[in-house]
């Protein structure tokens, strides 16, 4: 089985979270660090990341082609190949922007050892 690691827990927001003796709480399960990683990929701006500016979701060009559902869902596909231990998505389903223009991404995958996940991103 594949050693996905383990890092600081970030709650919906993105914000650090503490556990009941105010140390930094982390990610407890391999679903756990997996479902993070897929939310923080999505939620870092392409070319954010100065030590690897091909990280990140291209959301820009989302923006640019009026929120195009076929646009994201092929934006989506190739953002997920960024990721290491990603191996296949079953279904990628978006939710066209509402009236604050923010869209939803329903993701089922499975990583490179097979273990299936649900992911839900908000941006």
């Amino acid at each position: 089985m594949t050693s996905y690691g383990t890092t600081i827990y970030l709650d919906t927001s993105g914000d650090i979270e503490l556990d009941s003796l105010h140390r930094l709480r982390m990610t407890e399960t391999p679903e756990e660090k997996v479902k993070q990683d897929i939310r923080v990929l999505f939620k870092t701006l392409l070319t954010e990341d100065i030590f690897e500016p091909a990280f990140g979701f291209d959301i820009i060009s989302i923006k640019d082609h009026n929120y195009s559902v076929p646009l994201i869902k092929a934006i989506v596909e190739n953002t997920l190949l960024k990721y290491k231990y990603f191996k296949s998505a079953e279904s990628i389903s978006v939710t066209p922007p509402d009236v604050n223009r923010q869209i939803s991404i329903d993701i089922k995958l499975t990583t490179t050892d097979n273990m299936a996940l649900a992911v839900g991103v908000a941006l």
